[in-house]
């Protein structure tokens, strides 16, 4: 039974990694069936345990006094006989099947020594009136190895046996067997008409070719019929090892998938997030630089970038200008940013159950106040614009300029007073004049490309800085909690992995 300790182990791991993905109350019956899978694995020995359930005058107290050969559980017309269960067990019991009893409340028993295999559960009637046998019922039959489903030639069709017990257990079938009790009332005719309905009701609720057994435990005359044929039908069941080990997987399966449908991994793949995210990130980014940092930095920078590149080239020396911009002054569009964030958002819940899809909606419901706190993180302080280094270059001439203006007007003078060309005098003059136009316009231009250059740098480091922060605010949470979902995918795998390994060892 390793594999199936392996697969125990499994499934609580399973278990362990959908505690806050889904329902507690989910995670807690879940509980519960690894715990009673990993004692009930102390139970495994070579008895088979047998219920036998069915509604009332069925038979099933006939059908034990008639295995065992003498009336050992009282039979009557006054229904409901059976208060309490009864077990008729070996005289020589395993340790095992003492514990099961015990775990079980069944406290009546009978020993026996004709079939030393077996041990047989006579439950309360499925359709008894008294409230307590039904809970009785509901506790016993997911926990015995086989259920023996006693039905009669009236009530074979009964929908509470139907309905409210076979067909929500239709997963245990292999461990089911059915009996056909009280068959001396009928013809042979009779009795493979019912038989061959009984089979198609059945196959209708998922019990594909059903053991039925034609039985007359307690004829008007003469012996049980159909006994030996009960025995083996019960036998063929296999060892209770085997069946147990049956009828725990089944659990573990059906709690599994439980879980996983919840949690809403079933069959799932990826979301997507990362990818997804990443690209929004970088369109609210985009969004907030185009729309919220360049525009309130740009005008006011390009105009201290201007003054400092004219001081520059002036002729005293050059300094650095204020930009003086502030977050006051910001364009703020938290409506479309969020919108673009809290899109990828929805969309991964969309494709999660309702446990983790509530946690990343409510997170997506907050993602306005947590695009506002981001932005308002953002510093934009006064800053200072330096103008180029070269400008001093530029400075230079224009000094020089000065002092050609200063002394081209006085050589044109004189040259025109001596009647000589005046042509080299004039250009030195204009050029002088231009020299101190053009250089104060190339200082203006240049300190505006440095200022542009300088928001260009402000507006990648705030934007930067803007998604690091959205995404420890935002994208942190839903990926942790992502992160959970894959976990309970990874436990799954595991899981899934035992169970195959447990079926090739089978």
């Amino acid at each position: 039974m390793h594999d199936l300790r392996d697969l125990i182990d499994s499934f609580d791991r399973v278990v362990a990694s959908a505690e806050g993905l889904v329902d507690e109350d989910l995670v807690a019956a879940a509980a519960l069936v690894g715990r009673a899978a990993r004692a009930r694995r102390g139970y495994l020995g070579e008895t088979v345990v047998v219920a036998l359930a069915g509604g009332t005058g069925s038979g099933k107290s006939s059908i034990i006094n008639a295995l065992a050969g003498e009336e050992v559980t009282e039979t009557g017309p006054l229904r409901p006989t059976t208060s309490d269960p009864l077990a008729w067990i070996p005289v020589e019991p395993e340790p095992g099947v003492i514990r099961l009893l015990e775990d079980l409340g069944v406290e009546r028993r009978v020993g026996q020594d004709r079939v030393p295999w077996l041990v047989v559960i006579d439950l309360p009637d499925t359709d008894s009136v008294v409230v307590e046998h039904h809970a009785t019922v509901d506790q016993l039959i997911p926990r015995v190895d086989a259920i023996v489903w006693v039905a009669d030639p009236e009530k074979y069709q009964d929908r509470v046996l139907h309905a409210g017990y076979v067909a929500r257990r239709a997963g245990y079938r292999d461990q089911f067997v059915f009996v056909l009790n009280q068959v001396d009332r009928l013809t042979d005719e009779e009795t493979q008409t019912i038989v061959e309905d009984f089979t198609a009701s059945l196959a209708a609720e998922g019990i594909e070719a059903p053991r039925i057994v034609t039985l007359a435990a307690a004829p008007d005359a003469g012996p049980p019929q159909g006994v030996d044929e009960l025995v083996e039908a019960m036998r063929s069941l296999g060892v209770a090892k085997d069946v147990v080990t049956r009828k725990l997987v089944v659990d573990l399966d059906e709690s599994v998938g439980r879980l996983a449908e919840a949690a809403g991994v079933s069959g799932a793949g990826s979301t997507g997030f990362d990818g997804r995210w990443q690209s929004a990130l970088n369109e609210a980014a985009e969004v907030v630089g185009a729309r919220f940092v360049r525009p309130s930095l740009e005008a006011r920078a390009v105009a201290a970038g201007s003054a400092a590149g004219r001081s520059a080239v002036g002729l005293l020396p050059g300094r650095t200008a204020p930009a003086d911009w502030s977050a006051d002054d910001m364009i703020r569009p938290i409506g479309e940013t969020a919108g673009v964030l809290a899109s990828v958002v929805a969309e991964t819940a969309d494709l999660l159950a309702a446990g983790p899809a509530a946690a990343l909606r409510s997170i997506s419901d907050r993602i306005d106040d947590e695009v506002d706190a981001a932005l308002s993180g953002m510093v934009l302080s006064t800053r200072e614009v330096r103008a180029p280094g070269w400008l001093g270059l530029v400075a230079w001439l224009r000094r020089l300029a000065v002092l050609a203006a200063v002394v081209a007007p006085v050589w044109v003078y004189d040259a025109w007073r001596r009647n000589e060309d005046l042509l080299l005098p004039v250009i030195a003059l204009v050029s002088a004049l231009f020299i101190l136009a053009a250089g104060r316009a190339l200082g203006s231009a240049a300190g505006s490309r440095r200022a542009r250059r300088s928001v260009e740098e402000e507006v990648r480091a705030l934007t930067t800085a803007f998604s690091g922060e959205v995404d420890r605010r935002i994208g942190l949470p839903v990926r942790m909690e992502l992160r959970r979902r894959a976990g309970l995918v990874g436990a799954l795998t595991e899981y899934t992995i035992a169970r195959e390994k447990r079926r090739v060892s089978a």
